[in-house]
């Protein structure tokens, strides 16, 4: 259980503030560094796809998976989209792995599930950790179905789940599907 703010002597306080603070500046300074890069033509990403997805082009669902220093988790992340049912989603899925510049061996990781997986399957390597958000912005940005299921690579999907939710949203006409973790 983390302790409250208020339980904390001003000293505690002032350097949880400061850290704060400092990985604010670090994320600031990332992203200028990143808009600098786009604005002198380099890339920000490499792109990296297997067979499966460069056969496949019209997908139902975009799965965008968020990566940063997950490397134990990975590959269940994808094997779990891989025993997922899709016979009910036409056009099937295909999956975006964005890498958020993870300093672990993560990328590796991703790779192997890649090269493993029967899905359509994207790496996206960010040159700059720039934060959950941005990352999620940039599978965003590349998916190319008209439904994204995002999720992080610590999480597992149920083999019904993205089937359940492409009837719901399909069905409901509504903007967005969710379901209780």
């Amino acid at each position: 259980e983390r302790p409250s703010l208020t339980n904390l002597s001003p000293a505690e306080q002032a350097a949880i503030i400061e850290s704060i603070r400092e990985r604010r500046r670090a994320y600031a300074e990332r992203f200028a560094l990143q808009a600098e890069a786009e604005r002198n033509g380099e890339q920000g990403v490499r792109v990296s796809d297997n067979d499966a997805f460069r056969e496949h082009d019209a997908p139902a669902i975009s799965v965008i998976i968020t990566l940063y220093n997950y490397q134990e988790y990975i590959q269940s992340c994808v094997q779990s989209l891989n025993e997922a049912s899709l016979g009910a989603i036409p056009g099937g899925i295909e999956i975006l792995i964005v890498d958020d510049a993870s300093t672990d061996q993560s990328l590796r990781q991703a790779r192997r599930a890649q090269s493993d997986s029967a899905l359509p399957v994207r790496i996206i390597e960010k040159k700059f950790n720039t934060g959950l958000a941005d990352a999620r912005n940039v599978g965003l940005r590349r998916a190319r179905a008209p439904y994204a299921f995002i999720m992080d690579a610590d999480n597992l999907v149920f083999p019904a789940a993205l089937e359940q939710l492409y009837a719901a949203i399909v069905n409901s006409g509504a903007a967005a599907a969710y379901s209780i973790l």
